[in-house]
């Protein structure tokens, strides 16, 4: 399947679960939509919290964790978006 209809797909499915008030999105903050581009910061900072070693900057392990070459130092910074 095309990436774009997946995402299509997928942001469906996440809006019903919004619709019907599911206990994720009870818990997501009202003033960011649920989507698949939002997961990929939440899931960033869950990975940080859990799984980031001692000595590596947030920045760094962001792009690490999201697909993003080691060196770049400017990508991580748009996905710091929660705080947990």
């Amino acid at each position: 399947m095309e990436p774009r209809l997946l995402n299509g797909s997928l942001n469906s499915s996440l809006n019903k679960v919004l619709r019907d008030r599911s206990e994720i999105a009870s818990r997501w903050p009202e003033t960011e939509d649920l989507t698949l581009k939002m997961l990929r910061p939440f899931y960033a900072e869950v990975a940080h919290e859990m799984f980031c070693p001692a000595q590596m900057t947030r920045n760094a392990f962001f792009a690490r964790v999201l697909g993003h070459a080691d060196d770049d130092f400017t990508t991580g910074h748009s996905y710091m978006r929660f705080a947990l």
